[in-house]
């Protein structure tokens, strides 16, 4: 009797022991930042989740992303998951890099993401797939966003139709009666795109320090000129608790004027600066009471509106 209870006992450790083991995950999906699955985009940003996934078997594993509309997996870079991707080894890992695309979702999402095993036809095994806990899982909550909204340090001033205006504004004037260069530069290159205030901006700049270095100012006294002119206002304004300011292109800025009255504070009386410049000595503008481009040269006083790209 007494052998019996024993070999009873020693079976339901088994079983036991086997259940505990049969419950543990074969491979673990734990988001890189802790709170970095809560996510809140809005319908025309794009952000990125990170989760390691980790083999916790002794055997290996082929896998792939269980898809998720408006999320795509990124399987390019060093220690990437490519998709399907292979854990050959216990505690071999790689970073599975989720691309979450704010119009393409079709709502909040609160699971996931799901990874399955690749089975022997090629396809996920429904029945051999993990994800993480609730509390690591996705939970991504949709925000949508109209003209004149309060948003990423400013006011949402263009939306839709190409990625380069989809924008931000500052909610007023950065600066007024500004010139476009400071006089001190008796030549400069043209800066010819129409779209990218961005690259513009940043081509101003350079081209300031190095037109500078050359006439002989020391890098501070260069440094002390860029805040006075229309693309060092925008460049190195942190308002809103961001640095990526840019002088809007002409058809960005005239994207603002047919917004001016939702976004607001713009003084309809004046002439705003854009950062294209497509013939030297001259820049191009709008005239905010009539709508008109113009071509100013740079020793015109105008006004600059900074904006940003609408991406956080």
């Amino acid at each position: 009797m007494q052998q019996s209870k024993i070999i009873l006992t020693g079976l339901l450790s088994c079983f036991m022991t086997k259940a505990a083991l049969s419950s543990t995950p074969l491979w673990s999906i734990v988001p890189i930042l802790a709170g970095g699955n809560n996510v809140q985009i809005a319908t025309h940003e794009i952000k990125t989740i990170n989760y390691k996934i980790t083999n916790q078997s002794s055997k290996a594993h082929t896998l792939t992303f269980e898809a998720i509309k408006g999320i795509t997996p990124i399987t390019v870079g060093t220690g990437v998951c490519s998709n399907p991707f292979t854990l050959p080894t216990k505690n071999s890992s790689c970073i599975l890099s989720l691309q979450i695309t704010g119009s393409q979702l079709e709502g909040a999402i609160s699971k996931g993401p799901r990874i399955c095993q690749i089975a022997h036809d090629g396809n996920p095994n429904p029945l051999q797939c993990y994800q993480p806990s609730e509390k690591n899982s996705l939970h991504i909550s949709t925000l949508s966003l109209t003209i004149g909204d309060n948003f990423g340090g400013g006011i949402v001033g263009c939306l839709g139709g190409a990625p380069y205006l989809n924008l931000v504004v500052a909610s007023s004037d950065n600066s007024t009666n500004i010139p476009w260069l400071p006089s001190v530069f008796l030549s400069f290159p043209t800066i010819p795109s129409t779209v990218d205030g961005a690259s513009n901006t940043a081509a101003y700049v350079s081209s300031m320090r190095t037109i500078g270095a050359a006439m002989g100012y020391t890098q501070a006294q260069i440094d002390s000129l860029i805040p006075f002119s229309s693309g060092g206002t925008c460049s190195t304004s942190t308002e809103g608790g961001y640095n990526d300011w840019f002088l809007p292109a002409i058809d960005q800025l005239q994207c603002l004027y047919n917004n001016r009255v939702a976004i607001g504070n713009f003084d309809l009386f004046k002439t705003y600066w854009s950062s294209t410049s497509l013939s030297s000595g001259l820049t191009q503008s709008v005239d905010f009471s009539l709508g008109q481009i113009s071509s100013n040269t740079y020793a015109t006083l105008n006004n600059v509106r900074c904006v940003r790209v609408l991406s956080q």
